[in-house]
């Protein structure tokens, strides 16, 4: 050995050299280094609890990690949260289901009153939906008293309503009831999640509304809407999201933030603002214009119903006067057309019927004649069609019906007589002609016997 190793020796310098070697490669090494920062991991994070340094730090790298993990597996961060949303959004879409049910009913059973009329109108002036306005104005409602109670102890954090009432209550009393009652409910039912969410004080009804860390119990007065239950989330909602440190952390020894009991005071002042807005009159303008609309509409009604009496009694004249006509027959009609259509049998022979249409009062182009020719066997058309096929008639000869038959009278020339014994002799009429009172020159028919 050296003498320069001997003295390093003696020294203590290969030792220290040979301990600096193995920190340095145990340094360098990333896995021999991981039991030891395991080891003091956790003492290091329970210091860093009561301090924001960790939450600080925390933040981003966890919010990255939540963001790529929803992106990557989405279906295994849904079944992580299923147990925690799912009743809640249940709850959520029952008590929304619930108020719009009960807002049609409201609007279906108000009928057409000068109420139901008024508030359909502010509905088309303002946007909101019909049933939203029913609710605000037949639904009169008022929170006497709001408690915010913490969950784990029972605690009460804060309360808004009237201290000054004699008949006010404990609140404290209140607020550890609540949970044992809450508690009791879940250990009844077996359901940790199962909760009580309304019950009725003699004339008063008590709301309770659970959030992660505090309930919201509410003492109202009157009937309220079940939409206000979801306003009321909103309100406890946004309470979690700006003081949920104090909710948690809450042991009854720390002062409630200003701003927690605005957020309390909302409560209150919201309701008694619907509350006054559902008892206001309307105003003498409204009345007014509602009195005219109802005056307009029973008008209307008044004027319909009379145009249509009188157009039935129109038509119904119609119809008898063309039914009563010689040579026509009323087959169909379409009374609902525009023109109205009306389908006949009718006799070249017959009346025109289009001056019926004018004599009971309609215009000529509200009805249209739908007809088909056809030879009528009535006495009186076959009168017309003999006066037809023998024109020109001399002007002492005259024709005339006598029950059944034609009688034909006057005096005549010989040239015409020929011409009618032609004509009886071949047309083949199916009336009867009576030929006794016909005065001619020479020639005699033969007269039908009587």
């Amino acid at each position: 050995m050296s003498n320069v190793h001997r003295l390093r020796e003696l020294l203590g310098i290969e030792a220290d050299q040979s301990a600096a070697k193995e920190y340095a490669e145990r340094v360098g090494q990333k896995q021999q280094r991981l039991p030891d920062v395991a080891e003091v991991l956790p003492d290091a994070i329970r210091q860093l609890t009561d301090g924001n340094d960790l939450a600080d730090a925390m933040r981003k790298p966890v919010a990255r990690a939540l963001k790529e993990s929803v992106t990557e597996n989405p279906d295994d961060l849904a079944g992580i949260l299923f147990p925690v949303m799912g009743p809640a959004i249940r709850r959520s879409i029952s008590e929304a289901l619930r108020a719009a049910l009960e807002g049609l009913n409201k609007g279906l059973t108000g009928g057409i009153s000068a109420d139901n009329i008024k508030w359909r109108m502010e509905s088309w002036r303002t946007g909101v939906p019909f049933r939203e306005v029913v609710l605000r104005h037949t639904l009169s409602y008022r929170v006497t008293e709001a408690l915010l109670i913490n969950n784990e102890n029972g605690l009460l954090i804060s309360h808004v309503g009237d201290e000054t009432a004699a008949d006010a209550m404990d609140r404290d009393a209140v607020a550890a009831m609540l949970t044992a009652v809450q508690d009791f409910v879940a250990d009844s039912t077996g359901d940790s999640d199962g909760e009580l969410s309304s019950a009725e004080l003699g004339g008063q009804v008590l709301w309770v509304l659970t959030g992660p860390r505090a309930r919201l119990a509410l003492v109202l007065d009157g009937e309220p809407p079940l939409s206000l239950r979801i306003t009321l989330r909103d309100h406890l909602a946004s309470m979690h999201q700006q003081h949920g440190t104090f909710l948690n952390n809450f042991d009854g020894t720390d002062s409630t933030p200003p701003e927690l009991l605005n957020k309390m005071q909302a409560v209150i002042q919201q309701s008694d603002v619907a509350a006054t807005e559902e008892k206001s009159e309307p105003s003498a303008v409204v009345k007014g214009v509602l009195v005219f609309l109802l005056l307009a509409l029973l008008a209307a009604i008044v004027w319909w119903g009379w145009r249509s009496y009188e157009y039935s009694q129109r038509w119904q004249a119609l119809e008898a006067a063309i039914r009563a006509t010689p040579g026509v027959v009323w087959v169909n009609a379409e009374q609902d057309a525009s023109p109205a259509t009306i389908e006949v049998l009718q006799d070249p022979f017959s009346d025109n019927l289009q001056s019926l249409v004018s004599d009971v009062g309609f215009e000529a182009d509200e009805v249209l004649f739908r007809s088909t020719p056809f030879v009528s066997a009535l006495p009186r058309m076959e009168l017309r069609r003999l006066k037809a096929a023998l024109a020109p008639v001399p002007e002492g000869v005259s024709f005339f019906l006598q029950g059944d038959r034609v009688v034909i009278s006057g005096e005549t020339d010989s040239d015409w007589y020929q011409k009618l014994a032609a004509h009886l002799e071949f047309s083949g009429l199916n009336v009867q002609v009576d030929t006794n009172r016909l005065i001619r020159p020479s020639a005699t028919l033969t007269p039908i016997d009587e």
